[in-house]
């Protein structure tokens, strides 16, 4: 071993832990390389996603109902800042229904097909009914019962109850209700209900096999004709309909009311006005009639568009209908946007004068009727409209939403009837003196024939 004295011993440690910590030129050449390879493949890869040919995302898109189709060429394709993102709006306005679509577009002056898939990924909705009893009618070995719940589904579908109606017995009970639309979504919900067992005395009627047949018999029994009667009838839940002087043009009194309250619950929903919004009564507004708004407000006074569709309908104030229409630019305006709920050809007479077809008025109680959520205030102020008159004459073990006309010697009746099987009637009189009578007659006609057809339970 080689001596060395103490200083020099300690210089050579030194020396020697120097150079280790040093890396060795070809090392430090190495690691500079590195790091210029790094950041070239970093410029590269930069580059090449700023400049990349568009490509398609994935092969094919699907979209749920109802959401909407992107038109943003980003919501397709991955490309470059070189390109200009545009919309497709033009190529997939047409894309709204389910189904399978093949699209063609162009970007970057290349054309390429879109697959689009618009799928239904939706359960239906099932909505029960605020009330805790329910009626289950029992006629001739037979069980109805009251309509419990409402169904929110775009496609067809098919509905279920446990325990089935023919199992149930009067009671507290769940009630459960099954939804399957026509692309296997499904859902279900339950509810407690307490369970009346009802046994209704029916009006004793023709044997018929249709709605049109007992109508023939009601019309040659009173002598009825297209100049003095007109008639619909519909029943959503088998789409038997019947309309009888489908054309012909009565003067619509206050029938002309419910078309014109659903305008205002539109804009509601569609966010254009709120029913607290208020306007100004004018001395140009007044009629005649029933009805508080002339009680309750003072010329120049400001209303409320809630309490003018109440007195409109459940007291038939002409005042307030007034008041309603010229909130909606007139006459002529008004017209024009209740002839919307119709897809109905109608007469230049329509938009000028008070006069509706019974082809009119049955498409707005079908709409009034399938959108019965978004016409919830209207519906309640029908169901408490004329108490026990009009077509609530013909029984009250139902609920009964119903508006009635009644001017020069026209006496009309419109609603829904929320038989165990609901259906919309309306009787349309001209010049008839016992149309007070024929109202209530011929509906409860129609109570009876609707529990002895046979309907899906």
């Amino acid at each position: 071993m080689e001596y060395l004295p103490p200083d020099d011993k300690a210089m050579k440690i030194a020396s020697m832990t120097s150079v280790s910590n040093q890396p060795p030129k070809k090392k430090r050449k190495w690691l500079l390389n590195s790091l210029f390879i790094l950041a070239l493949g970093a410029i590269i890869v930069i580059y090449w996603f700023q400049n990349q040919k568009p490509q398609l995302r994935q092969e094919e898109f699907s979209f749920s109902y109802g959401t909407g189709i992107p038109t943003g060429s980003r919501s397709y394709f991955s490309y470059g800042r070189q390109y200009k993102d545009v919309s497709f709006e033009t190529e997939l306005a047409e894309v709204k229904e389910i189904g399978d679509y093949e699209i063609a577009v162009t970007f970057a002056q290349e054309e390429y097909t879109l697959m689009i898939h618009v799928v239904d990924d939706k359960a239906p909705i099932i909505t029960f009914s605020d009330r805790d009893n329910v009626n289950l009618y029992s006629y001739e070995g037979e069980k109805y019962l009251d309509p419990i719940y409402t169904i929110s589904e775009d496609s067809d579908y098919k509905i279920s109850i446990s325990p089935s109606i023919k199992e149930m017995t009067s009671g507290e009970q769940d009630i459960c209700v099954t939804a399957i639309d026509a692309y296997a979504n499904e859902s279900t919900r339950c509810k407690t209900f307490d369970v009346w067992k009802i046994e209704p005395n029916l009006a004793k009627i023709p044997e018929v096999n249709s709605v049109e047949e007992l109508l023939k018999q009601y019309i040659a029994m009173h002598r009825l004709t297209s100049a003095n009667f007109g008639f619909y009838y519909y029943s959503p839940y088998d789409e038997e309909t019947y309309i009888y002087n489908p054309d012909y043009l009565f003067y619509a009194a206050s029938i002309v009311k419910v078309p014109l309250n659903m305008v205002f619950e539109d804009r509601y929903a569609n966010g254009e006005m709120h029913p607290q919004d208020t306007i100004a009564l004018l001395s140009s507004d007044i009629e005649s009639g029933a009805g508080n708004t002339l009680k309750d407000y003072k010329i120049n006074e400001r209303v409320p568009y809630a309490y003018l569709q109440e007195q409109s309908i459940v007291y038939s104030d002409n005042t307030a209908t007034n008041t309603l229409v010229r909130a909606l630019g007139g006459f002529s305006q008004y017209r024009h946007l209740i002839a919307a709920y119709s897809d109905h050809n109608l007469p230049n007479t329509f938009y000028t004068q008070n006069v509706i077809s019974m082809n009119y008025m049955l498409d707005v109680m079908k709409h009034l009727y399938k959108h019965a959520d978004r016409y919830q205030d209207l519906i309640a102020y029908m169901k408490a409209a004329s108490e026990g008159e009009y077509l609530q004459s013909s029984m009250d073990m139902f609920e009964i939403a119903q508006k009635y006309g009644d001017y020069a010697n026209n006496l009309h009746a419109t609603g829904i009837v929320y038989t165990p099987q609901p259906y919309i009637v309306g009787i349309y009189t001209y010049h008839r003196a016992d149309a007070n009578t024929m109202i209530r007659e011929l509906n409860e006609w129609l109570i009876a024939y609707q529990f002895q057809k046979s309907l899906p339970e």
